[in-house]
């Protein structure tokens, strides 16, 4: 009798085991039906890779991206986050160097992103974006570049040469005269840039009577610019970027050469005139899509948002493009239901916002870049005044392997 009462508490407890065990795997299947590769368990966050310079020669642009992204990811936050989980930031400091920045990109994959946004120099881009696309995760690049970059699962937010050139060129042969001495750094970007817009240059009747590209690390231009002098230029038409770029513009200031020659540059931004200082960056000509201290109800509240976030970091077109790009991203991610790489690229291809801080957006189905609302301003008493309004411009016809 007792072995018979036992055999039957046995077969008791192996039944309210099994019973417990289905519980348990039915509590583990809730809430997970239908996720994939890019849908973590609720409750988990959303890993944003963000590989931008914090230090180096182009820490200023790279400080501006990153502000961007901490502003983005706390709007998500506050709002209840992306697919009902928080974002979170895993942010890393490519040290304005293409193999850091490599390092750092593997160290954000390897970490869970499911996104990675930045850098902000060619090389850095190029060091960093195959291995992303690679792993199947979106690659977003918010700096204005030469142009011609294409992956099905890279999105390209700013302003390729096209834009920046094709009318500010002839504006400033014809306000300024016809002849330019083209000043660059020595890669892919200026050197491209200042190719199309020689071209542009040409066909407005002008001429190049100088043109120099100068390795990247360059303070002293005092021959560069003796060069510059002798050739006597109507306009320096300047893509010299980082701490190299605001040296020479103190430079050009101090030998005398702006009281003759016109400083116009696709590259100097807020954060160039902050360093130059106000006296010296006086007059200085440039191209972007946007400006800081434009005025509309989008970019008020943006600014206001973004001094609470940064307050001492200027905003910057590469600040407005990134985090106009992470809302596209947030965007194609909600439509598709998920951060899976090809899923959101179906989302993000042909994509379009409105009334954002640059306003209308969309992402071009074709190669993944967008138009821009272009525009020339002139530095006055340390900040930009839009003197003319380009209008809506494309960037190009098809920038796959568009160079």
């Amino acid at each position: 009798m007792l072995k018979h009462r036992t055999v039957k508490s046995l077969v008791g407890l192996l039944l309210i085991l099994v019973l417990c065990a289905a519980v348990l795997l039915g509590c583990g299947n809730e809430g997970t039906e239908g996720d994939d590769s890019g849908s973590a368990a609720s409750g988990e966050p959303i890993k944003v890779g963000v590989v931008t310079s914090v230090s180096g020669s182009i820490a200023a642009d790279g400080q501006a991206l990153l502000g961007a992204t901490k502003l983005w990811a706390q709007e998500v936050n506050d709002n209840g986050g992306l697919l009902g989980r928080k974002v979170e930031l895993l942010v890393e400091d490519s040290a304005s160097d293409p193999k850091t920045t490599n390092e750092k990109t593997k160290a954000v994959l390897g970490r869970g992103a499911e996104v990675v946004i930045g850098p902000i120099l060619t090389a850095e881009r190029t060091a960093s974006q195959p291995a992303v696309t690679k792993a199947g995760i979106p690659f977003l690049y918010g700096t204005f570049y030469e142009g011609g970059a294409y992956d099905d699962l890279m999105f390209i937010g700013s302003e390729v040469p096209e834009q920046q050139t094709e009318q500010f060129v002839p504006y400033l042969a014809e306000k300024y005269g016809p002849k330019f001495y083209f000043l660059g750094s020595d890669y892919d970007f200026p050197r491209i840039a200042n190719e199309k817009a020689k071209g542009y240059l040409e066909a407005a009747g002008g001429q190049a009577v100088g043109e120099e590209y100068i390795a990247l690390g360059t303070t002293d231009f005092s021959s560069v610019l003796t060069r510059v002098a002798d050739a006597k230029p109507d306009v320096v038409f300047c893509d010299v970027v980082g701490t190299d770029g605001i040296a020479l513009s103190k430079q050009f200031y101090d030998y005398g050469l702006s009281k003759d020659v016109t400083f116009a540059s696709i590259v100097h931004m807020e954060s160039y005139i902050d360093a130059i200082g106000p006296e010296a960056s006086e007059g200085t000509i440039v191209c972007f899509g946007y400006f800081e201290n434009m005025s509309s109800p989008a970019n008020d509240a943006f600014i206001e948002s973004f001094k609470e976030v940064e307050p001492s970091v200027p905003a910057t077109t590469i600040t407005a493009r990134s985090y106009v790009l992470l809302q596209m991203w947030a965007k194609a991610v909600e439509a598709a239901g998920t951060t899976e790489g090809q899923a959101v690229r179906k989302a993000m291809e042909g994509l379009t916002l409105t009334e954002t801080v640059i306003g209308d957006v969309t992402m071009r189905a074709t190669d993944h870049h967008c138009a821009a609302h272009m525009y020339v301003a002139e530095a006055h008493d340390g900040e930009f005044e839009v003197v003319k309004d380009l209008g809506l411009i494309q960037p190009g016809e098809d920038q796959r392997n568009a160079n």
